[in-house]
């Protein structure tokens, strides 16, 4: 949660926060911004947008400055203690009304191109897919795998939303993050089609039938209100136009009539999980993801697993 700044009521950003102990620690030892930048080995408009939390600096170089600045562990530990990502800044603005969609929808219809789903992707795909997005931006990998976790809560919780996947079977089939990564990920759809809110259904290869040309959400909200979702790279496309809407939700029906049924589906899912033979050691959880999760008190996210309650009735 941003605080407040007494002297002028406008909430802070962590960065903000932790630049102004920065900006102190720095005058109180009577350096100028540029004697201390030279110290630090970057330019005095790095350092400057770090005091103004315009940037968000790494853990070494909040080791960097108590070193010059003869603060012990001071800045380091309150990098540490600081959630860089609060809630409100997980996604990108134009994604931002989209993802606010999920706390209150009741039905969710999905067809996923190119890589799994995101709601339905474990941390660390999910980290391996940013990773190569971002190769030299982590603050920005974690930022994203945060965001990503968050929104999947609400679907793996009892009485979550209604969901429903089409995906293609590139999605179980492209490899991201190596063997080990991409069959802990389809254990992960075998175990969240399990749900009772949740239907997975593949369009294998070689099924020569219409399909839309990118990925697409229909999203449903209390009120009956009736939306359609898709993207690019960095746009988002969001419509409630009743015709726009009507023609897509027709394309996916039939979509849906033509591909796999959900039992079918699994089937193929367990295939595609023996091609991925040479399992990898599990890696560690990042430490920055893990201390977002606990302090924003989301609970024990798994690595591979969310929360799921076994269905007890078999698939139509």
């Amino acid at each position: 949660m941003s605080q407040r700044n007494g002297s002028t009521g406008e909430a802070d950003t962590p960065g903000a926060l932790w630049g102004r102990q920065l900006k102190r620690a720095r005058m109180a030892q009577g350096f100028t911004q540029a004697k201390l930048a030279v110290g630090l080995g970057f330019s005095r408009t790095t350092l400057g947008m770090y005091e103004t939390g315009k940037d968000v600096p790494t853990r070494e170089v909040a080791e960097k400055c108590d070193d010059q600045l003869q603060t012990g562990t001071q800045l380091a530990d309150m990098w540490d203690d600081t959630n860089w990502y609060p809630l409100t800044t997980l996604h990108p603005d134009w994604f931002q009304r989209r993802a606010d969609m999920d706390a209150k929808l009741t039905r969710l219809c999905e067809f996923a191109v190119g890589p799994v789903l995101g709601l339905l992707q474990t941390e660390e795909y999910a980290h391996a897919l940013f990773g190569r997005r971002y190769p030299e931006m982590p603050n920005d990998v974690e930022a994203n795998v945060i965001g990503r976790l968050d929104r999947q809560r609400r679907y793996f919780a009892p009485a979550g939303p209604l969901l429903i996947v089409v995906m293609d079977e590139g999605c179980l089939r492209r490899v991201i993050g190596g063997p080990g990564v991409m069959a802990r990920q389809l254990d992960r759809l075998l175990e969240v089609g399990a749900l009772p809110n949740v239907r997975l259904h593949v369009l294998p290869f070689g099924l020569d039938i219409e399909q839309p040309d990118t990925s697409m959400s229909l999203i449903t909200m209390p009120n009956g209100r009736e939306w359609l979702y898709s993207e690019s790279l960095t746009r988002g496309y969001l419509t409630d136009d009743p015709k726009t809407v009507a023609r897509y939700a027709r394309s996916y029906d039939l979509l849906r009539a033509d591909v796999l049924s959900a039992r079918e589906s699994v089937a193929l899912i367990r295939e595609a999980r023996e091609g991925h033979q040479h399992e990898h050691p599990q890696p560690e959880r990042r430490p920055l993801a893990q201390k977002q999760l606990q302090r924003s008190q989301w609970g024990q996210l798994h690595r591979n697993s969310p929360r799921i309650h076994p269905r007890s009735r078999p698939r139509p």
